[in-house]
């Protein structure tokens, strides 16, 4: 006798069923009872072909019905009327979002996409605070904190483009003062023992690209997206009067325009980040060229691309080798610590909370782009915050 294989899904949520079928294929859905029919629910079927995605949906399922008992039955969509799917078409359309940079816009997108699956089709006048508190526990119990709270978010932000349009009445947003659990912020910061042992597991792994963005970031305050996207024109070497000097100074600048706040910037790079990137420059390439090549397939660095180096990096780090002692600290580190190091570099340094956010960029004001002697005042102000970033001294007083 042949013995029938273990089902796909070894533990099921509540009304998700199983059968195997005499074809040798498997039958997986949701079969509410007779009392849950009554509220409206119906049995859904499930692709056998992806279990977890099952799980994910009878779990939903059953959150609905524990709701429908508070409520007196099931959400349902109307037709004829403005549905989620419509609103965010809308707003994707609108001058609100247009108006954003492309890097939020993105993220945007890919979260919006997250609401049309599972609320495209309800109609936008009979979502109410109780399915989004629901919605949003179940989302912290299976994406996380972040997640759950980002898709709140922007939910948020439809809930109240649909009151715009006139889909909804006015102050009737179903997600103000829903009570979501705010995450702290990440405050980890990268010293300087950990920050050199990235770079010397760069070039050991033979990926000194990786030590350079990171220097990018760790020395220069910028974010992940602008460093990859640097380009070979936007660092030059120019002649700058400093207040209260009549001689110029030759520096090396990097001519930012950030991708998130679309705020243009000039940076005045670190004593150990110039040297880098001239060594770079002196390789001839186009002027709008990247910056930053992967040295093993040639070619600039994409998100995908980019962790798995980053990740094969820090790993090196951890691990140590060829001489080098392991940075087991380094385990907890992601790529965005190195920015936050830096203001917090900085301001250790001495540098002010103003001088240190027009480094950052997270300043009000957004500069032209004047590449001329005399820089933007920001320059200035983010330049005192570059060279406050400094190693702490060396104990060098001799025991008797």
């Amino acid at each position: 006798m042949t013995r029938r294989p273990s089902p796909p899904i070894k533990d099921a949520p509540d009304r998700l069923r199983q059968r195997f079928r005499a074809s040798g294929s498997w039958r997986i859905w949701w079969e509410p009872e007779a009392a849950v029919r009554k509220l409206g629910f119906e049995v859904v079927e499930f692709d056998a072909g992806a279990p977890m995605k099952a799980c994910r949906g009878a779990r939903d399922l059953n959150d609905q019905v524990a709701l429908a008992r508070v409520t007196g039955g099931a959400p349902q969509p109307r037709r004829g009327l403005i549905c989620i799917e419509d609103v965010a078409e809308d707003y994707l359309r609108s001058m609100q979002f247009l108006g954003l940079v492309r890097q939020t816009r993105a993220s945007y997108r890919g979260a919006i996409r997250l609401i049309i699956r599972k609320w495209g089709d309800v109609a936008a006048v009979d979502i109410t605070k109780p399915m989004m508190r629901t919605w949003y526990e179940t989302l912290y119990r299976d994406a996380g904190k972040f997640q759950a709270l980002q898709l709140i978010r922007l939910m948020s932000v439809l809930m109240s483009h649909a009151e715009l349009r006139g889909w909804r009445p006015e102050q009737s947003n179903p997600c103000y003062r829903l009570g979501v659990s705010v995450p702290k912020p990440r405050k980890r910061v990268v010293d300087w023992a950990e920050f050199d042992a990235l770079i010397a597991a760069a070039d050991r792994v033979g990926l000194p690209s990786i030590g350079l963005v990171a220097s990018l970031s760790m020395l220069a305050g910028q974010r992940l997206t602008d460093c990859m996207a640097a380009l070979r024109g936007d660092f030059e070497e120019r002649k700058v009067v400093w207040p209260g000097t009549e001689n110029p100074a030759s520096v090396w600048v990097w001519f930012v325009d950030r991708s998130k706040t679309g705020a243009e910037g000039a940076l005045l790079l670190h004593a150990e980040l110039a040297p880098l990137v001239a060594t770079v420059l002196v390789r001839p390439a186009p002027a709008d060229a990247k910056l930053i090549i992967e040295e093993r397939v040639g070619r600039a660095y994409d998100m995908d691309l980019f962790q798995k180096r980053w990740g094969e990096v820090r790993a090196a780090a951890v691990a140590g080798g060829a001489g080098a002692q392991p940075c087991e600290s380094l385990a907890d580190v992601q790529f965005r610590d190195l920015r936050r190091s830096f203001a917090v570099h900085a301001r250790r340094g001495g540098a002010s909370v103003d001088d240190a956010g027009d480094a950052l960029g997270n300043s009000v004001g957004t500069n032209d782009r004047l590449k001329d002697t005399y820089m933007p005042p920001d320059f200035f102000t983010a330049a005192r915050a570059v060279a406050a970033v400094n190693r702490p001294a060396k104990n060098t007083r001799k025991i008797a």
